[in-house]
């Protein structure tokens, strides 16, 4: 077999501001996205294995404003996103889901010190229809998190800063992480979902030490990511009879990810600018002591820009 997918997507988004008494600013932020996602077996085959639809519309309303000398954000984001499938084959339930988050953020200036901080709690609704080839009858879950996050810079001298920071983070699970049963051919895997779930939640630290002259700028930063219930695939060794994948059952466990970023970029001419980089993360499977598969490997890259008249 040779599976292969085809992917479209149309998009549309509006976005625009209003200025607000007291040099505030109210910005608008509305989009739509129908994504259309058909999988085949076999090169060449116009049959469509299985056909996943996927309308998403979101909302998201920020209002800027400086209080007493604290720059401040506060907003509200919303998402509706409708799945339908098609298809001969049954990956998933057609399913609905509905998330609101609300939030704030403050930022202050004092001296050589830069403070910030933010808080949001987010909720997620996800209903899905009864489904005889999963084995699936309807039902609603519902997912909730607080999440927030702490900064700080301090400016050592003209072009060098260092700056701190710790969040914490969340992800709810899937529709194709919960209900999946059945051949992917866009992962080339038989993939079996896990209906008990939970959030996946994060503590994350990073450090970062940053360069800015008219002729240099760079940064060079490192991270340490630990996530609570982190959700993955994973091999069973089992092949799938039908059709002949691997079986992967989506499963939870906690993870580690420590990383290190750098890049530097020199203008030796106004004209000229030179640009190198580089990241690299590890990840580790702290529940079974083994490396995460699917993290990105090292990365460096290099650029060279030239503008004239």
């Amino acid at each position: 077999a040779s599976p292969f997918q085809r992917i479209g997507s149309t998009r549309l988004a509006v976005n625009g501001n209003l200025a607000t008494s007291g040099g505030g600013r109210l910005d608008i932020d509305l989009g739509g996205e129908v994504n259309r996602r058909r999988e085949f077996e076999a090169r060449g085959s116009s049959d469509v294995a299985l056909g996943l639809r996927s309308t998403t519309g979101t909302a998201n309303i920020h209002l800027h404003q400086v209080v007493g000398g604290v720059a401040t954000v506060l907003g509200v984001a919303a998402m509706h996103t409708a799945f339908e499938k098609s298809g001969e084959e049954t990956l998933v339930p057609n399913n609905s889901a509905g998330t609101v988050g609300v939030y704030g953020f403050g930022q202050l200036d004092r001296g050589r010190w830069q403070f910030s901080g933010g808080a949001r709690y987010d909720y997620r609704r996800l209903t899905n229809e009864a489904d005889a080839a999963l084995a699936l009858d309807a039902g609603t879950r519902a997912y909730s998190s607080v999440t927030g996050n702490l900064g700080a810079l301090y400016r050592v001298s003209e072009p060098i800063v260092l700056v701190a920071n710790v969040g914490r983070g969340f992800r709810a699970p899937s529709p194709f992480e919960l209900f999946s049963n059945g051949v992917h051919e866009g992962t080339v895997r038989f993939e079996r979902g896990n209906a008990a779930l939970a959030n996946e939640t994060s503590l994350n630290v990073d450090l970062a030490l940053r360069v800015q002259s008219s002729a240099v700028q760079g940064e060079l930063g490192v991270f340490r990511n630990a996530i609570k219930n982190y959700i993955y695939p994973n091999p069973s060794g089992i092949d799938d009879p039908a059709s002949g994948f691997q079986i992967y059952d989506i499963t939870q466990g906690d993870a580690v990810l420590r990383g290190v970023e750098a890049a530097l970029e020199y203008h030796p001419l106004p004209s000229l600018h030179l640009r190198v980089g580089g990241d690299y993360t590890r990840g580790q499977n702290s529940t079974t002591d083994l490396p995460l598969a699917f993290v990105a490997p090292l990365r460096l890259t290099s650029g060279i820009r030239f503008e004239g008249q």
